[in-house]
C-alpha cells in the first residue's frame, strides 16, 4: 500500500497542514477543486498570506515532498491517510452545508471501490459533535477504511508555529487500527497524541475555541470596568495570567479589541445551536457574542466622541498577521464610523504587502479604496487614529511622532480616554 498523504483542500487549514507534514519528511498531495489555488501552491506560493508559510511551500514543492494537484483519485493512488480540511460551516450534524463533506466521502469510497485507495480517512474540518458517528461511519460501514478525527489547532497569523510547536494533538477513533496511522505523522513533533473518541475529538476543538472566545470577552468587559474605576487592566490581567497553576494559559487574556474571523463566531454560535437542541439554557455560552457586540460597540462610541471628521484604522483584518477580513470587527467599525458621518482611511501593513506582492488577489474594493500605500501619506491625511491591532515598536514610534490623537483599542479598554493611550 502507499504511504504518501492526500490533504483535500488547500486554504487555510489545508496549505499550512500539507506544507507542514511536508516539511517534516512526509510525501503530500494537495488537492483542491480551485484551480487557482493549485497552481499558486506548485509555482511554491500559498493562496493566501500566513506567516512563515511561503519558504515551506517553496521548499517542500521543490524537493517534490509536495504536490499539487486537482486529481483526487490520482492523488489517492498514491497515499494511505487522507485528510479532509474542506470548509464546513455546519451548526449540527443535519445542516445541508455538510453535504460537501458527504459527496467528499462518497467519492473517496467510490475510489476505494475501484481499488485506488485503502487506508484511512482522517477528518480535520472542524465538524459538529456526531458527524462521524452519524453520517460518515455508517457510509464506510463493510469497507475496511479506516476513520479518524484530527481536529486542528491552528490561529491564523501563527498557523506554522502552531503545527510545528504544538500545545496538543488529539486523535479520535474507535479502534487502534484507526488511530495509529494518524498518531503516526506527529512522531517528529515532541508532543504526545491525545487520543479519544470521534466524539469527543470533534467537540474538544468546539470547545477550545469557545473558551478562545470566552477568554477574550473575559478580558474584555474586566479591561471596561477596570478603566471606568480607573484602574490599569493591563496589570491585573499580568497578575492574573501569571497564576499557570490555576488560571490557564495567557492566551488571549488581554484586554483588546473585539473578536471576530471565521472561527471563534462559527464555532461559538454552533455550539449554542448544539445546545439548544438538546433543550438546554447555558445563558454565559449564549452571551458571548452580545458582549463582543457591545464591546465594539463601546469601541466605535469611543471613537466618534473623539470629535474628529477623519479617522485613520490601523488593522482591518480580523486581527494582526493576516489578510482574512472574515467577520472582521475592525470592518464593522469602519462601517459605523461611516454611517456616523466620518471620512474613514486605511492601513494595514500586511494588506499593502499582499497588493504589492500578489496584486490579483481579491479583496473588497470597499477596502482597497480607503486603504493608504504606506505609513507616512496616511499620517499627512486623517486627523485621529484608532488602533485596532498592535503596531510594530517602530510603527508606533512613528504614529506617536505624527502627533495625532490615538485611541488603542488592541491594548486598552475603550472607556476612560486618559488610560487608554489617547494623546492629544
Amino acid at each position: 500500500m502507499q504511504s504518501g498523504i492526500t490533504v483535500i483542500g488547500l486554504g487555510r487549514i489545508g496549505c499550512v497542514t500539507a506544507g507542514c507534514l511536508a516539511e517534516t519528511g512526509h510525501q503530500v498531495w494537495g488537492v483542491d477543486s480551485n484551480a487557482a489555488r493549485v497552481a499558486s501552491v506548485a509555482a511554491g506560493h500559498p493562496p493566501f498570506h500566513e506567516n512563515l508559510l511561503q519558504p515551506i511551500i517553496e521548499r517542500a514543492v521543490k524537493a517534490g515532498k509536495l504536490t499539487a494537484a486537482g486529481d483526487l483519485r490520482l492523488a489517492l493512488s498514491q497515499s494511505s491517510v487522507v485528510m479532509v480540511c474542506i470548509n464546513t460551516e455546519a451548526p449540527s450534524v443535519n445542516d445541508p452545508a455538510l453535504q460537501g463533506l458527504v459527496h467528499l466521502v462518497n467519492d473517496i469510497l467510490q475510489a476505494h471501490r475501484d481499488g485506488i485507495f485503502n487506508g484511512t480517512i482522517v477528518i480535520r474540518s472542524t465538524v459538529p459533535p456526531g458527524t462521524c458517528d452519524q453520517l460518515i461511519r455508517p457510509m464506510l460501514r463493510s469497507s475496511g477504511l479506516g476513520l479518524a478525527s484530527n481536529p486542528e489547532f491552528l490561529r491564523e497569523g501563527s498557523s506554522v508555529k502552531d503545527f510545528m510547536e504544538p500545545s496538543i494533538i488529539v486523535v479520535g477513533g474507535e479502534t487502534p487500527g484507526h488511530i495509529q496511522p494518524v498518531a503516526d505523522l506527529y512522531t517528529s513533533m515532541g508532543c504526545g497524541v491525545t487520543v479519544v473518541g470521534l466524539r469527543e475529538a470533534e467537540i474538544i476543538k468546539y470547545a477550545c475555541n469557545v473558551f478562545h472566545a470566552l477568554k477574550i470577552c473575559f478580558a474584555n468587559e474586566l479591561g471596561d470596568l477596570c478603566s471606568a474605576l480607573q484602574i490599569d487592566g493591563q496589570r491585573v490581567m499580568e497578575v492574573l495570567r501569571s497564576d499557570t497553576k490555576l488560571n490557564a494559559s495567557a492566551a488571549y487574556l488581554r484586554p483588546g479589541f473585539a473578536f471576530g474571523g471565521y472561527c471563534l463566531p462559527k464555532d461559538t454560535r454552533a455550539l449554542n445551536v448544539c445546545a439548544g437542541d438538546l433543550g438546554l439554557d447555558l445563558p454565559l455560552l449564549a452571551s458571548i457574542m452580545s458582549s463582543n457586540d457591545r464591546h465594539l460597540s463601546r469601541a466605535i462610541d469611543a471613537v466618534t466622541e473623539l470629535g474628529k471628521k477623519r479617522i485613520g484604522v490601523y488593522g482591518i483584518s480580523f486581527k494582526g498577521g493576516t489578510d482574512d477580513f472574515r467577520q472582521s470587527p475592525a470592518l464593522t467599525l469602519v462601517n459605523e464610523l461611516n454611517n456616523r458621518g466620518m471620512e474613514v482611511l486605511l492601513f494595514d501593513p500586511t494588506i499593502v504587502a499582499v497588493q504589492q506582492n500578489s496584486p490579483s488577489v481579491a479583496i473588497a474594493d470597499s477596502v482597497l479604496d480607503r486603504l493608504s500605500p504606506n505609513l507616512d501619506a496616511w499620517l499627512t491625511t486623517i486627523d485621529a487614529i484608532a488602533l485596532t491591532q498592535a503596531a510594530p515598536a517602530e510603527t508606533m514610534n512613528r504614529i506617536l511622532a505624527s502627533g495625532l490623537p490615538i485611541l488603542d483599542l488592541a491594548s486598552n479598554s475603550v472607556f476612560a480616554p486618559k488610560l487608554m493611550g489617547v494623546h492629544a
